[in-house]
């Protein structure tokens, strides 16, 4: 199957109650990087992957897909919306009912390229790869907190980076 992009910077798959979707992130278009990036379902009767959601993106260089108590998020890492780096990516979640992904936050973010999601004992996490401000690569990346209470991140830890293209968590000994 061929599948027309814009600019693709980055695929995500995951699975939402056995079923498989992909997500592209569609960064540019020749013209600009404030266009709708969209999220595929693979179709079993068709062996193909068919569109399921447009969603407004701007210059956006990655998706992450994870799960918080059974439900589905996908991260939009909207690097840049034509003017400015400083820009906000955005959370979003899947809704059952319309079977569709909506909007739970918008994050402030400059220039970022990835996030990656991790849990720490049974607490979810996640970090922006912050890369670029317009002038720098001299920027702080972030570490965000799920708060249960309010159903939406908090910022936890700035990091000094410069030019983070992506962060990976891991484990030694049962430390993360």
């Amino acid at each position: 199957q061929n599948i027309s992009t814009n600019g693709a910077q980055d695929w995500e798959s995951f699975e939402i109650n056995g079923e498989t979707y992909l997500a592209v992130a569609n960064n540019f278009d020749d013209s600009t990087g404030n266009i709708s990036s969209v999220v595929y379902k693979w179709d079993t009767a068709t062996s193909q992957f068919t569109s399921v959601q447009s969603i407004a993106t701007s210059g956006i260089a990655g998706w992450e897909s994870f799960e918080i108590a059974g439900k589905t998020y996908l991260a939009a890492a909207n690097s840049f919306n034509g003017s400015t780096y400083n820009i906000d990516s955005v959370i979003y979640k899947w809704d059952t009912a319309t079977s569709q992904f909506t909007l739970v936050q918008n994050i402030p973010t400059v220039g970022i390229v990835d996030w990656q999601s991790f849990e720490v004992n049974g607490e979810t996490y996640l970090v922006a790869a912050n890369n670029w401000n317009g002038s720098t690569n001299n920027v702080d990346s972030v570490i965000y907190k799920w708060d249960t209470a309010t159903s939406q991140f908090t910022q936890l830890q700035s990091i000094a980076t410069i030019g983070a293209y992506d962060w990976q968590s891991f484990q030694i000994n049962g430390e993360t």
